[in-house]
């Protein structure tokens, strides 16, 4: 049984875009790089269908959290215990 061959978006979007060009018959690009026409007729498809996504804005890849300042906290009471080397274990070691 023959193994069937997987190809990167990349090298799909490499062929598409020689065959969009129009310099070269779909039969050639696809002798080309040995590939059957019906699949590289189906990447030219896909490639155009989905060309409008190109364009859109990327959706973000992370988001970052607003910090909120709990209830009750106080910066001052937090400067004073950095200044003070024992309320740093208690701030790091409490289990709070």
């Amino acid at each position: 049984m023959e193994k069937r061959n997987r190809y990167t978006s990349e090298f799909k979007a490499k062929v598409v875009l020689e065959l969009l060009r129009e310099e070269s018959t779909l039969n050639q690009v696809a002798s080309k790089y040995q590939l059957n026409p019906q699949m590289l007729s189906q990447w030219k498809s896909e490639f155009v269908k989905n060309a409008s996504v190109v364009s859109e804005p990327a959706p973000p890849v992370f988001t970052i959290p607003t910090f909120q300042q709990p209830q009750g906290f106080q910066l001052q009471h937090l400067v004073k215990s950095v200044n003070n080397p024992f309320s740093l274990n208690y701030l790091f070691f409490s289990g709070n």
